[in-house]
């Protein structure tokens, strides 16, 4: 096994991290750390490491582990591999001068890689590889929040526990689409940005170590109420808003009745997996807002939605599933980014939520898609350094004419 594989796999547990930003299983984690990579620190001495909650064994550690890399003596490493074979780790990393070649060979018998190679910098190749694994948590939703709110955390669970590190929910996530009636009171529904769910999901993203976005119906302190994605960061702290700028208004979609349109702007989140925007649902259309988040830094653009026929209804335009996946592979295409998209299943009323979840690359090339009509929980492992490749052959940004394009934002 090669180290190439190794940067292939994402949380990675240190036995052995030391607090000495000389030694070099402090200076090579934090490398890592510093390009994306969840460092999961192990040492029983340690309260903590780099403000992360230092674990004292890999059994202790409450989220999946991929590879386990080996700071100690020789003679530690027997029982550190054991641990990591009822763990189930992907793979062992034995530095260079604590090879122990019995217990590589039961780390094999149990399926678990094994690479020995020396902790150098230049070994890790990390600008190479810019991977990501993301989440898509496609649901049903009740009248109940509160069981609305608890299962949506079991799939985060779930989704972090298959090694996404970015896990994004559906539109509206915790209430049904009530916006498909004109004119009802539904303000009991919202809630505040920091609220109920922020509080249950930065606990979460903390624990996890991931990156939660979170979509609600917000009250803000001015007194207006908003289509929202609370985005929290994988340290459990909340980032900025987004507040949903296009407000559609049409049957069965009553938006401009509930919310006001979107006054944060464009966010790009720079986190430590990735750089991403989110935009919602309506926004998915309009692709002005997927430029300008591509030109913002975005790698990723999230859309979560919530988006279906009528029933009884065949539209006259034709297949408008087929529009809707079109379009938003067309944003990948023109920006040369990953777009994910993440829709509720089921029936509301008038309305049959077409489900349909899915993750393309920054070619249009659809890597994983959900069903139409089940819950389901969707894991992408995205190349991001792609992107910059389809970028420069391409050259759509390059080759923009800013100049010519004025009577946009004039009309």
């Amino acid at each position: 096994m090669s180290i190439e594989r190794i940067l292939s796999y994402r949380n990675i547990a240190v036995v052995g991290i030391s607090d000495n930003p000389e030694r070099p299983s402090h200076s090579v984690s934090s490398f890592m750390e510093a390009h994306g990579y969840n460092i999961i620190p192990v040492n029983p001495n340690l309260e903590e490491w780099e403000g992360k909650k230092c674990y004292p064994d890999l059994l202790s550690i409450p989220l999946k582990v991929d590879v386990v890399d080996i700071f100690r003596r020789s003679e530690a490493v027997p029982p550190i591999v054991e641990e990591a074979i009822k763990i189930k780790a992907k793979a062992v990393w034995m530095q260079e001068g604590i090879v122990n070649e019995e217990a590589a060979a039961k780390a094999r018998e149990a399926d678990i890689e094994v690479v020995m190679d020396r902790c150098m910098k230049k070994e890790y190749q990390i600008q190479k590889k810019k991977r990501v694994t993301i989440g898509l948590i496609q649901s049903r939703v009740s009248e109940d929040i509160k069981e609305n709110m608890e299962k949506t955390a079991e799939r985060i669970k779930d989704a972090a526990e298959k090694g996404a590190q970015i896990i994004c929910l559906q539109e509206l996530y915790r209430t049904k689409y009530f916006p498909r009636e004109e004119k009802k009171d539904a303000t009991e529904l919202a809630e505040t940005i920091p609220g109920d769910s922020t509080g249950i999901f930065s606990s979460l993203a903390e624990e996890l170590g991931v990156v939660i976005i979170v979509p609600v119906f917000e009250k803000a302190r001015d007194g207006n109420y908003y289509n929202s994605a609370a985005v929290i960061d994988s340290d459990g702290k909340l980032m900025n808003t987004y507040r949903k700028i296009h407000i559609p208004h049409d049957p069965f979609f009553y938006e401009k009745d509930y919310f006001k349109e979107g006054d944060l702007g464009y966010c790009v989140y720079k986190t430590g997996y990735a750089s991403f925007s989110v935009l919602i649902c309506y926004d998915q259309w309009f692709p002005e807002a997927a430029r300008i988040a591509a030109l913002k830094g975005a790698d990723i653009l999230f859309y979560p939605t919530a988006i279906g026929w009528i029933k009884d209804d065949i539209p006259a335009e034709d297949d408008w599933h087929d529009a809707w996946e079109t379009i938003q592979r067309s944003h990948a295409i023109a920006n040369g980014v990953h777009v994910a998209a993440v829709n509720r299943v089921g029936e509301e009323g008038e309305l049959r939520f077409w489900g349909s979840s899915f993750v393309c690359d920054s070619f249009g090339k659809v890597l994983k898609r959900a069903s139409e009509d089940k819950e389901d929980v969707i894991i992408a492992e995205l190349d991001l350094s792609k992107n910059k490749r389809i970028q420069e052959s391409w050259g759509f940004l390059r080759n923009r004419r800013p100049d010519t394009y004025r009577s946009l934002s004039s009309g």
